[in-house]
């Protein structure tokens, strides 16, 4: 209902600073759950491609926006896997946010996944000006800040590095010829200790089934 255009960028940046508060709140209390070993991993059955594809549809959206070469490859998949659909969504996000943020107009940021030995392997990367090979251990550092003239990583590195470590899994990072690529994988099983496994419909009705032939 506001016509006045200065009075609409002054409240869409109050928007845009409010939801940023509450990320920032949410990956706080996440980590807080990690330290303190509350959270665990909700394992349930599902399509592992049709939901990366679900998580990357608004990264496709926000690239033409941006100008920004946005170059999904994810390979698909027949055969459903147990995972845990806020945890891997928390690790691609904030990879992508984080290639979103430091990539130039007309730069790509490419993403790509597939299951090899019933392990989810994701890679995402893009051009990184900035950034040093010895810059690389220290990404993960929560807050990490290279100098006071740059913007720092703030903490979602560090949250990608700590669900990665719940899931059992691995995160590497390289840069060659100026590309930065964030290499994630995770164990697409069902033997963790951090895991809560919840039956699929099918084995839910089997159950049930079972418990009114015993009767």
């Amino acid at each position: 209902e506001i016509i006045d255009e200065n009075q609409k960028n002054k409240l869409n940046l109050i928007d845009t600073n409010s939801s940023r508060m509450l990320e920032l709140v949410d990956q706080l209390l996440e980590l807080s759950k990690i330290d303190s070993g509350n959270l665990k991993l909700i394992l349930k059955d599902g399509n592992i491609s049709s939901f990366l594809h679900s998580i990357i549809e608004p990264f496709q959206f926000q690239s033409k926006e941006k100008t920004i070469n946005f170059i999904p490859n994810i390979e698909k998949t027949i055969e459903n896997h147990s995972f845990d659909k806020d945890v891997i969504q928390k690790i691609v996000t904030n990879l992508i946010s984080n290639a979103f943020k430091y990539t130039s107009k007309n730069e790509p940021i490419t993403f790509s996944s597939s299951v090899v030995n019933s392990n989810l392997k994701l890679i995402i990367s893009n051009s990184a000006v900035d950034v040093k090979k010895e810059d690389l251990p220290k990404l993960f550092e929560r807050f990490y800040q290279k100098n006071e003239a740059n913007q720092g990583v703030g903490i979602g590195l560090a949250l990608v590095k700590e669900l990665v470590d719940l899931y059992r899994g691995s995160i590497e990072t390289t840069l060659e010829n100026g590309k930065l690529s964030f290499i994630v994988q995770l164990p697409l099983s069902i033997s963790n200790e951090n895991a809560i496994i919840i039956p699929s419909k099918t084995e839910t009705e089997n159950i049930q089934n079972a418990n009114v032939t015993e009767t």
